[in-house]
């Protein structure tokens, strides 16, 4: 069946968006009439008095929602009311605040209109809580510990924040998120657009207009007591051919590719510096900040643009990586200081640990400028042990708590140092699972506010582009950033729960702790949050036929409509490997998803009791209780989608009687798939916020691609199934080509040797002879950045390379010969192009797939024998061997691979898809790389984790016995 052919919904007509934009208080529902002992009642009005300061008119948008909550909830202001009376002092810390109740007064006090706004919310949830119009007697004062709480708006659909015609800052979003304890939102900014600077005046492309948005935007954020932070990935990289380069050569430094990173150690990129921070906040003084992604994501600065012992700069070759990075947050925070003493420079450096090492990742802490703050993820990088193995993670994750250690560590060595730290976290939901607006665990929130309170966190990023819709996930934010602390997690999710769900609070605190237990049986694995099934499941076709194909980013959509012809990722396919990666096999998926339906079964169990028992509850709690429901769907269709798979592999190689069997629960499987997905239809037809993936700004999952599976699906059980049950009556091989029983396409016969070759690297003695040259004769020109082109045939390599493969029984060997003409001439030829040794950057490769659907791992080597390996798990150490050999106007490697690691990964001993080939670099050509394969390479949609790599790459590689 081809792929759906249908647009994505339309952004600006989607229902929860509006949503977010209604009064905060239109649905207060409060049933209890009766008050309790030790509770003041306002049922006779409430006389509300201020006395708190307030030139800056800071809180009348807290006044007037205070206002709207009591009409809301039926209380009348009375001249004779129970008094409420605003109060301020000057022993408190900022945003600080003391509640006092008695039966003749309240009394909200803080030093700062935000700690009485505050106070104010804390009163409003204190009703909320009871049910009725009371209030408790009694005394608190609470104190934020996460001074800094920044999220990111809810309504950003993808457009910029600051384009014309925008609105992302709705005033009653912007009530909500003051509500839920957030004081911060991030929008992003680049340079080129926004900043000014007499030394790249070709810089700020959309000045005028985006200014006047941002202070737009700065101001009325202010009156909620929210502040704005720009977060950037500056300074950015150049082109190696910019003419910005050309006039102020001391801006570039170290190369990488055809990219130029910016140096911050100069004077005049100092000054850049300055002056681009400065030019904004000359115009937007009340900005709260600055996140600069300083490590990983993209090129920027020198010790950004590789690995950090190979960086050639002139100038920061020769300096320690922590002082390049003080470098260039040393400017910013000065062009900062001068407009905005106050404002904060955060420093986020979101993959140091993998590109710099743990310990210049620790010493980096330890060595940040004054006034600087430190932010990195709080739970990775991390390892867990899961069903009795070590697993490796990394970015966010709500299944696991953290902090990891190196977050511990450089928080240390930050302390020790006066740097502020930060964290970064998701607090709605991650990329473990993005379709739903949140994942009700609220349990996990308390338990990382309480290592953060532990640790001395001082501020915390609470979402990327996804992972801040308001809920009771954000909500939470409001009792955990204060002190004191909740004194248990008990305790916590009971006065979370109480806000929304009356009498039935208990209930659902107890269905949180289902749900919550379950997450933590989630597959501990980046790529599987990343292409696995739980977040698409009920969206993603199942085949009976083999079709091997690859599995879809879930943090993107089709930018245009899914349709063979005019598509970027189509729906994930049934390379089922592609999201397990070597780190998990099939069968530990299906017990953890397992484990995990289970257990969340029992929290679902609790909340479908509660709808039964009262059918007439408030609509948006039916939605909230549909949100679990449709996270059990993605779970146990993501459960049926490894098991559908898992059987499938099995089938072709059962006795027939088996394969009947089989076949029978496979079509089970794809009945009960319809029926999820026509129950997740219902679903989406009750909340607009299903399928919605925020960072891919667009849906995931809706209602037509849901019905255009079930119909594929109802395909396949009537036309597939036949069809296979035929030819297992008629005794026929299944799927021949695709299993290697009856291969197809480009062969090669793979020899055993009578006697092991010597490890010496050369190829051409006598243990090679018999074995037959396959030549390395499609080339394809390779560009950076997954860009490829065609090589005409004047460039073409033909005959340069060839390979051979043998075997014994222990191990596979690869021989490979490379044709070389005088490397000297060519370096001294491209000198310019700062190559330091053309013969290192000649690569040979040989791509294996050892088990059908899995990915396909790459080895490496260079004519020193060096190595080099691209395989997608956990396990750090090399267990294959090479050895090179150099000559006059060639150079060859042996590798030697061991049977058992490609037995363990799943290789049969019989067939085994591969490809070899070489990487040669040819500036000549104006191209990164020639690359000569013997089986023609065609680029796949480049992917994060797998590039460009596509299983019609391989050919097959035969084993005669």
């Amino acid at each position: 069946m081809s792929n759906p052919v249908f647009l994505q919904p339309n952004l600006d007509s989607i229902e929860f968006f509006e949503e977010l934009k209604y009064p905060l208080h239109e649905e207060i529902i409060l049933g209890r009439k009766k008050a309790k002992k030790g509770e003041v009642s306002l049922e006779n009005g409430i006389c509300f008095q201020s006395f708190f300061s307030d030139s800056g008119n800071l809180l009348q948008a807290a006044y007037r929602d205070f206002e709207k909550f009591f009409n809301a909830a039926g209380i009348k202001f009375r001249k004779n009311g129970y008094k409420i009376d605003i109060t301020e002092v000057d022993d408190l810390e900022y945003e600080a605040y003391r509640v006092f109740v008695d039966k003749s007064k309240c009394v909200i006090s803080s030093s700062s209109a935000d700690g009485i706004r505050r106070g104010l919310v804390y009163l409003e949830d204190e009703i909320l809580r009871a049910g009725g119009v009371f209030l408790k007697e009694g005394f608190i004062e609470k104190t934020p510990f996460l001074k800094t709480r920044i999220g990111r708006s809810a309504l950003a659909t993808g457009k910029n924040d600051l384009d014309e015609g925008v609105d992302f800052y709705h005033e009653n979003y912007l009530n909500r998120v003051a509500h839920d304890g957030v004081n911060a939102l991030w929008l992003p900014v680049a340079f080129e657009e926004i900043a000014e600077s007499r030394i790249i005046p070709e810089y700020g492309t959309k000045r005028d207009g985006q200014i006047q948005k941002l202070r737009e935007i700065v101001n009325r954020c202010f009156l909620y007591g929210i502040k704005i932070f720009l977060f950037c990935i500056e300074p950015k990289a150049f082109s190696a051919d910019d003419p910005i380069l050309r006039k102020y050569p001391e801006l570039g430094g170290h190369r990488s590719g055809n990219r130029i990173c910016f140096c911050p150690g100069s004077a005049i990129s100092k000054q850049y510096l300055i002056e681009a921070v400065e030019s904004i906040f000359k115009e937007v003084p009340l900005l709260g900040g600055i996140i600069n992604i300083t490590v990983g994501e993209r090129t920027t600065i020198c010790h950004n643009g590789g690995g950090i012992e190979t960086n050639n700069c002139p100038r920061c070759s020769k300096r320690a990586p922590w002082e390049t990075l003080a470098d260039m947050l040393a400017s910013m925070r000065e062009g900062m200081q001068k407009y905005n003493p106050e404002a904060e420079l955060i420093s986020w450096p979101y993959n140091q640990p993998l590109i710099w090492g743990e310990k210049q990742t620790i010493n980096a802490a330890a060595h940040l400028p004054e006034g600087t703050v430190l932010q990195h993820n709080f739970e990775s990088p991390n390892h867990r042990i899961q069903l009795g193995k070590e697993r490796h993670i990394c970015d966010y994750w709500l299944s696991h708590i953290g902090p990891s250690d190196i977050f511990r560590k450089c928080a240390s060595e930050a302390g020790k140092s006066g740097t502020s730290m930060f964290a970064k976290i998701q607090t709605a939901c991650s990329h473990e699972i993005a379709t739903v607006p949140y994942v009700p665990i609220p349990g996990s929130n308390y338990r990382k506010f309480r290592n953060m309170l532990d640790l001395g966190v001082s501020g915390v990023m609470l979402c990327w582009d996804f992972g801040f819709y308001p809920s009771m996930m954000t909500k939470a934010i409001s009792e955990l950033a204060f002190t004191p602390f909740p004194d248990n997690e008990e305790e916590f999710l009971n006065r979370l729960s109480e806000l929304r769900w009356g009498r039935h609070a208990g209930k659902v605190a107890e269905a949180w702790k289902h749900f919550d237990k379950a997450y933590s049986f989630y597959p501990f694995s980046t790529v599987f949050a990343y292409y696995g099934p739980l977040h698409t499941a009920p969206v993603i076709p199942l085949m009976l036929k083999p079709e091997d194909k690859p599995l879809s980013p879930n943090w993107v959509v089709s930018k245009k409509q899914y349709c063979e012809k005019d598509e970027n990722y189509p729906p994930s396919g049934d390379r089922i490997g592609e999201c397990l990666t070597y780190t998990h096999t099939a069968k530990e998926a299906i017990i953890l998803l397992e484990k995990m339906l289970k257990t969340w079964e029992r929290g679902t169990k609790i909340l479908d009791e509660i709808i039964s028992g009262a059918p007439d509850i408030a609509e948006y709690l039916h939605r909230e209780i549909g949100i679990a429901q449709a996270l059990k769907i993605q779970i146990e269709s993501s459960l049926d989608y490894f098991k559908f798979y898992e059987m499938r592999e099995k089938l072709p190689f059962l006795p027939d009687k088996e394969k009947h069997d089989l076949l029978r629960r496979m079509k089970e499987i794809m009945e009960r798939e319809i029926e999820l997905s026509n129950l997740l239809i219902s679903l989406c037809k009750m909340d607009s916020r299903l399928g919605f993936n925020a960072e891919a700004c667009g849906y995931k999952y809706f209602i037509e691609l849901l019905e255009w599976r079930i119909k594929q699906l109802g395909e396949v059980i009537e036309n597939d199934f036949p069809e296979v049950e035929q030819e297992i009556k008629d005794h026929k091989l299944l799927f021949p080509a695709y299993t290697g029983q009856k291969p197809a396409g480009q062969m090669y016969e793979c020899v055993k040797f009578s006697k092991a070759p010597e490890m010496n690297g050369i190829v051409t003695g006598k243990s090679w002879e018999q074995l037959e040259k396959a030549y390395c004769s499609n080339d394809i020109l390779y560009s950076g950045f997954g860009k490829f082109a065609e090589v005409h045939d004047s460039c073409s390599t033909r005959r340069d390379t060839w390979w051979k493969a043998g075997y014994t029984d222990d191990h596979l060997y690869f021989g490979i010969y490379c044709r070389e003409s005088s490397m000297d001439s060519i370096k001294a030829k491209f000198k310019d192009r700062q190559i330091k040794d053309m013969w290192l950057e000649n690569l040979v490769e040989v791509c294996i797939e050892p088990k059908r659907l899995w990915p396909y791992y790459k080895l490496l080597a260079n004519p020193k024998g060096a190595r080099h390996q691209v395989k997608l798990t956990n396990q750090r150490n090399y267990q294959w061997q090479c050895s090179a050999w150099r000559g006059e106007n060639y150079w060859s490697a042996i590798l030697r691979i061991p049977i058992k690691l490609l037995q363990k990964e799943g290789f049969n001993g019989k067939t085994l898809r591969i490809n070899a080939g070489r990487v040669k670099p040819c500036p000549e050509l104006g191209h990164k790389a020639l690359l000569s394969h013997w089986k023609e390479i065609r680029p796949a949609e480049n992917r994060l984790v797998f590039g460009t790599d596509n299983p019609e790459n391989l050919g097959w590689l035969l084993f005669q016995s």
